[in-house]
């Protein structure tokens, strides 16, 4: 789920997250995909290979910890304003997901469910065994298995892949987590039995071909997998908390990854028993969603698993809530900016009523913005960067977090004090039926836009599962929907009692320091026992500039420029090649071929075809990626520091010998055919597919669909011949520039760099260029109308021209853009979300192209709110100039946001890379972060309003709206003609 939390910039949106790469999370195997469409602040965080992420809940929209702990909390319904809830509000939509189960003789569950909006069928297996399921000595099995469940079957001795991806195959991955391992794909619906037959294959033939060496090779990839998820800031903390919160051989009291020691000590014994006692057609769900006819869907099940072996009877524990009844600590350093504190209580399973009053709990006291402790912890006091509580949902008992990131001149027992005695108050007093009411509001809102999707990641067929395989009914989607309607303050208030008073578990990162420093600081801490006079609320010092390491340059032998700063907060170091041409380069070839192009470079390379490549990658570490943004083509190299000289070998084939296969092209195209498939069933992606066209005119290179994979007329049309042209033409030595961030130094660099490219030369012709001439705003707005059946939200988006990036008022815009629209506060949101409760969140955002920029608003409304939210939307557009001008008060907090996040965004090589990345990008000076927190500073009313009134809103904008016409296209008419914008 994404965030539109924060402006949209090189930097990275301000999204809340946890500040881990490594989360609480699911281990998945993630398949090669179309990297092609990315922004520039992803360049340098883009990772490939098997990645640490959140485990699913019941969906994105329903579990509170995975869609809003971990989303943003600008996901979340505020509760710090208990204005009454207007009585004229209509009930939101009703959500439910209709299905048909059924049970085979062999005890298979089959769930099927109809939604016949695209040519798309989601097939998910989830099987009910997990991490929990092993024991001490045999940890990590549960997902070192699932890589091994993509090795090859009897009858198909390879990796499936090779099956699904030729055939248009989109969103197929497996996952492990404490509970289940799941196993899903999107398809074609024609390709339904091929999905079908190699799911079956998985479930019963992988013993015959399951070999030494296949082991070997997974145990080193996984230790891998390990060693990258601990080598980031904070990545050990999960391992901990699961370690000391549960009991000595709870089954949660361990991560799905396992320990390094196990993992070596697997035998093929081990995994094979493993198999067969877990993954039965009796232990396993099979739920089919998407465009089937039911009586045809259950018959192809029947076929390919009526025969497979049930498994043995297995022993499950049910539930082991453990509760804690005395509190303790653990305390670490770590070479981390700034302090982070995380307490954890023991809480009843997902299923469980109290569970739900938890998520709830969770949601109104430490969940967004306006909730208590966040509004005094980071708003009012400062002694945060952010707070956030959530829940760790898991089947036989969950977890409840209060995750703080103390601010760097915040005293960390001062900050728990807080956080305890917010607490405290919440015990005591709960939350308002308003908060409540309103956390209902955002709850349902989510739900609704899950029903959007079907697939195994976080759609409809994910959510049928988990509430199978969890809570033995796929119907609980209504049950916990009832749960949340009918809570009750007091009941919400009951349920943290209970479980909340005591018995918690803090763990205390804290930055690491020179033992001189310690001690200097304890000694003055000593001094003044009790000196702080907590009525006072502390005084904020002037923001500091974003402390960046120093760039050092140099160019090879054949003229590819190289910017290097060494970082050595982790052994890991990440390589970005850029190149000036991205999608826009399209305007002189087809919509989608830098996109094509791009991924079909990472398909194989030198003498090593797709999967060799893939595996070489793993072998060592890396992780090797290329793609697009709107100007810049890149390929990207994350290396263990220890073995750069290999992987930048490899990344070098990648750039200067990609093998072109034609049957990897006719594979990615019918993919990239899928995913334009999908897009066209979204309305968000319908709107920002539009609106770049009618802002910048057909004509100019930035005129083309957003997303940056062209049409499927253009992909259908594409030839191998026409897309590795783009590579030909572009990418060139010449014309490339290198940027090297991490834990190494020009001594080792250059001469590695000299090795892998010194060599390559540059075309004899010129390099071709790409024009970006100025364009003139339109002269009266533009309003698209696009129709979406049945669609159970609208999508409203306004785009407008922009000042370049570098203009003398681009940073006072950056405030103006952040008072209206940047932030959860923000006019926007707190207009149509907080007060109007019609969306689901509301913002806006700045881009950072090299040549004309858009500023871009947009929100998703319930369908019968569309033309009031309009209505709203541009009488929000048009306030700053007339009624309600920005005051100081606003101009503050938004320079505040802009400036004091920065450190909390710059924690990672990534993100230090995409920080550097921009002021080189535009030719900047390499002093543009010293200048810019007195820049934005110096920002006051005034200018902020000077600068928004340039962009001309409304009447010089772009208005696309996505909706069910036969519902809103009257009113929305009505509104138009109103305000003379039709």
């Amino acid at each position: 789920m994404s965030s539109a939390t924060g402006r949209a910039s090189w930097l990275g949106e301000a999204t809340w997250r946890a500040p881990s790469n490594q989360s609480p999370s699911a281990l998945t195997r993630t398949p090669p995909e179309n990297r092609a469409v990315v922004t520039l602040d992803r360049i340098a965080s883009e990772r490939g290979g098997r990645m640490l992420r959140q485990g699913s809940a019941l969906w994105a929209g329903l579990s509170l910890w995975a869609a809003v702990g971990l989303a943003g909390c600008a996901l979340v319904p505020p509760t710090g304003d208990d204005s009454p809830v207007p009585d004229t509000l209509p009930p939101l939509p009703e959500v439910r997901i209709p299905y048909q189960e059924h049970q085979l003789d062999n005890g298979l569950r089959v769930v099927l469910h109809q939604d016949r909006k695209a040519p798309l069928v989601a097939v998910n297996v989830w099987y009910h065994v997990g991490s929990k399921d092993e024991r001490p000595g045999l940890t990590g099995f549960a997902h070192l298995f699932e890589h091994l469940m993509f090795r090859g079957t009897e009858h198909f001795d390879d990796d499936p892949f090779k099956l699904l991806e030729p055939i248009g195959a989109t969103r197929l991955n497996g996952t492990t987590w404490y509970d289940r391992t799941n196993y899903f794909q999107n398809v074609p619906t024609g390709a339904l039995d091929r999905a079908l037959w190699i799911e079956a294959e998985r479930m019963g033939f992988i013993l015959p071909v399951l070999t030494q060496s296949k082991l070997d090779e997974e145990v080193g990839v996984v230790l891998n997998e390990k060693k990258q998820g601990e080598n980031q800031p904070y990545g050990g903390i999960w391992e901990i908390i699961a370690k000391r919160a549960w009991p000595e051989g709870h089954p949660y009291s361990w991560t799905a990854i396992g320990s390094e020691e196990d993992l070596r000590a697997a035998t093929l014994d081990d995994v094979s028993h493993w198999f067969e006692t877990h993954y039965g057609a009796a232990n396993a769900t099979l739920v089919i969603a998407g465009d089937i006819a039911f009586d045809d869907a259950l018959a192809r099940v029947k076929h390919y698993f009526g025969d497979l072996p049930p498994g043995p009877p297995r022993q499950r524990v049910e539930a082991w809530v453990a509760p804690r009844d005395t509190a303790t600590r653990h305390r670490l350093q770590d070479r981390v900016p700034q302090a982070r504190q995380i307490m954890t209580w023991n809480v009843p399973g997902y299923c469980e009523a109290d569970h739900t009053l938890l998520e709830l709990a969770a949601q109104v006291f430490a969940s967004g913005k306006n909730t208590p402790l966040y509004d005094r912890l980071v708003f009012k006091e400062q002694r945060a960067t952010s707070a956030s509580a959530g829940m760790l949902p898991t089947e036989i008992a969950s977890q409840f977090l209060i995750d703080v990131m103390v601010a760097t001149d915040a005293a960390v027992p001062d900050t728990e004090a807080v956080v305890r005695e917010e607490l405290a108050r919440f015990l005591a007093e709960g939350p308002s039926e308003t908060a409540l009411e309103r956390a209902r509001t955002q709850i349902f809102a989510g739900a609704v836009r899950g029903l959007e999707r079907i697939d195994g990641y976080s759609g409809k067929a994910n959510a049928l599962a988990q509430a199978a395989v969890y809570c033995g009914d796929p119907g609980f989607v209504d049950v916990w929907l009832e749960r949340v309607r009918t809570a009750t303050p007091a009941a919400v208030r009951d349920a943290a009692r209970r479980w909340l008073s005591r018995g918690d578990f803090t763990l205390t990162v804290e930055p690491f320091k020179a033992e001189a420093e310690a001690e200097a600081e304890a000694e003055t801490d000593a001094e003044a026992p009790g000196a702080l006079d907590r009525s006072i609320i502390p005084a904020v010092g002037e923001a500091d500039a974003l402390s960046l390491p120093s760039l050092e340059h140099f160019t090879l032998s054949n003229g590819i420029r190289v910017a290097l700063a060494q970082r050595d907060a982790a052994p890991v170091v990440q390589y970005t090649l850029l190149f000036p041409a991205g999608h826009a380069a399209d305007h002189l070839s087809a919509p989608g071929t830098a996109a094509l192009a791009m991924a079909w470079m990472s398909e194989g390379a030198g003498t090593l075809d797709a999967l060799e490549l893939a595996a070489e990658s793993d072998r060592l570490g890396a992780a090797i990626s290329s793609g697009n943004t709107l100007d810049l083509s890149f390929v990207s190299l994350n290396a263990l520091s220890s073995r750069q000289a290999p992987s930048l070998a490899l990344m070098a084939d990648v750039v200067r010998h990609p093998r072109f296969n034609p049957d990897d092209f006719e594979r990615l195209q019918r993919r990239t055919l899928a995913a334009l498939a999908q897009a066209a069933a979204d309305p968000t992606s319908i709107a920002n597919n539009r609106w770049a066209r009618a802002l910048f005119g057909a004509d100019h290179p930035y005129g083309m669909p957003g997303s940056g994979l062209g049409t499927p007329e253009s992909v259908q049309a594409m030839t191998p011949d026409a897309v590795s042209a783009f590579h030909r033409r572009w990418l060139r030595p010449d014309r490339a520039q290198m940027l090297i961030v991490g834990d190494t130094d020009r001594a080792t660099v250059e001469p590695l760099l000299e090795a892998s490219f010194g060599d390559w030369q540059a075309p004899r012709e010129a390099p071709p260029t790409l024009p970006l001439p100025p364009v003139d705003a339109p002269s009266e707005p533009k309003v698209l109308m696009v129709h979406q059946p049945d669609a159970p939200q609208s999508v409203l988006l306004v785009a407008a021209l922009a000042p370049p990036f570098a203009a003398p008022n681009a940073r006072a815009l950056d405030v103006a853009n952040s008072v209206l629209g940047g932030t959860f506060a923000a006019r926007l949101n707190q207009r149509l979300r907080v007060e109007k409760s019609w969306s689901y969140g509301a913002y806006s955002r700045l881009n950072a192209s090299l040549g004309p920029r858009a500023w871009v608003a947009s929100a998703s409304v319930q369908t019968d709110r569309t033309a009031d939210a309009l209505a709203e939307l541009m009488h929000l557009l048009e306030e700053p100039l007339n009624t309600r001008p920005f005051t100081a008060k606003e101009v503050e907090y938004a320079a505040g946001n802009l400036t004091r996040s920065l450190p909390g965004r710059n924690e990672t090589t990534g993100e230090v890379a995409s920080a550097l990345m921009l002021p080189l990008v535009h030719g900047l000076d390499e002093g543009y972060w010293n200048d810019y927190v007195p820049a934005i500073q110096a920002v006051d009313a005034a200018a902020a309003r000077e600068a928004f009134a340039a962009l001309g809103l409304p009447d010089h904008a772009v208005i696309v709206i996505v909706g069910d016409l036969t519902q809103i296209e009257e009113p929305v008419n009505a509104v138009l003609e109103k305000r003379g914008l039709r």
